[in-house]
Parts: C-alpha cells; structure tokens; sequence
C-alpha cells in the first residue's frame, strides 16, 4: 500500500494512534494565554513579615526565620496561629516572598530560587486544617519528606522581587498529601506553577526529636 509522505501541516501515526492533523498559527499560539487570575490579597508592604509574628507569638525569635535571607509574609494565618484558633484552619497557604538584597542577573539563579521554596510551604498547608498537627512538628513528632515537585516556569523572574505563592492542599491522609500551587509576579501575572506529593507520619514509638535530618525519615 503506498502512502503519500507527510506534508510540514500535519502529523501522521504508523503505529495505531490516530493522526493529528494540525494547521500551523504561529501567531495564535503566541498569543494563547489562559491563566487563573492571583488571589485578591493585600501588597506585601501591608502585610507583617512571619519573623515579627513568630516574634509575638512566641515571645522569642524563630532562628530559621531570623538567619533567613528570604523575607517571607503570610497573608492568611501562620501555623502557631492556626493551632491556637481553629477558625483560621484553612486548606490554603498564601505567602508574598523575596530574597533580601539585590541579586545578580542571572536568569537560572533567579528560577532556583523560586524553586527553593516550593516544598516545605505547602506542606503546611496540607496540615493547617487538622487539628493538633502544624508543620513545626517535622523531626520533632511527625516524620515529613517531599516525595515529589513537579515544577512549570512561564516567564523570567527575579527573585529579588515580590512573588506571591498561592498553596492549596488537595489531599492529606494514608500518610500522604498532594498540594497543587501557583507563583505571580508583584502584577498578577501567573510565572510558575507546581504540584507537590509528600509524605507525613508519626515518629515511631519511643523516638525523641528533633531528628537528625538524615534519619527522621
């Protein structure tokens, strides 16, 4: 049986699948954008940085926080405060984010660190709605791992700016929990988007935290 050979307009399959047949519109798929709008939330210059409400909470600095270069603000509760009032439980974890100081520009450095925190932060969200369990019990009572991020980048960032990371827990139990999650620019513009899987359990019977990092698991 001959076959014509393909033309540069269309895909053929040998192998079963059905063939796409597909027109090119290189002007159309450039301008093809659909996103989900940010949050309406406040600019982060109205919102407390964490640092100063762990302060408060606690009476006392949270080192992590403290000797971090990232300046990190909730806009919804943070987790001491949503273990104290369960009206603030909530499956979502919004937080405007940048990195203190000017950084270079240097493109895949900007993109790791965007990266960087797109863990631990919606592990708390998966958390928040429980009660008794926050995730500043990692290592102390509770054993937690990432097991998986899948990561997609949109556009160049700059992690010197405001991002504002919108974290909305999807599931939590059997040990697990997924979170799917979104990054925007200081204008609304959606930059980033990732899906997390992770792992949560009890610390076995009769261990004292915290943990070695290499050994809590």
């Amino acid at each position: 049986m001959a076959t014509s050979a393909p033309s540069s307009r269309q895909r053929t399959s040998f192998s079963g699948v059905p063939a796409v047949q597909a027109t090119r519109a290189p002007n159309a798929l450039a301008s093809m954008i659909a996103v989900v709008p940010m949050p309406e939330v406040p600019p982060p210059e109205q919102v407390e940085p964490n640092s100063e409400r762990w302060f408060r909470a606690l009476g006392q600095e949270h080192p992590r926080l403290f000797e971090s270069p990232f300046d990190l603000r909730s806009v919804g509760p943070i987790s001491v405060e949503a273990l104290r009032d369960p009206s603030l439980r909530t499956t979502r974890n919004l937080v405007w984010l940048r990195v203190d100081g000017d950084l270079p520009d240097d493109p895949p450095l900007h993109a790791g660190l965007l990266a960087q925190f797109t863990g631990h932060m919606s592990l708390a969200a998966a958390l928040r709605p429980h009660e008794g369990v926050s995730q500043d019990q990692a290592h102390f009572t509770l054993s937690m791992a990432i097991n998986s991020i899948n990561l997609s980048l949109y556009a160049p960032v700059r992690a010197d700016d405001w991002l504002l990371y919108h974290h909305c827990s999807t599931f939590a139990g059997a040990g697990t929990t997924h979170a799917e999650n979104r990054v925007y620019d200081l204008d609304g513009a959606l930059v980033a988007s990732f899906a997390v899987d992770a792992m949560v359990r009890p610390l076995p019977a009769g261990a004292k935290g915290p943990m070695d990092a290499r050994t809590a698991l």
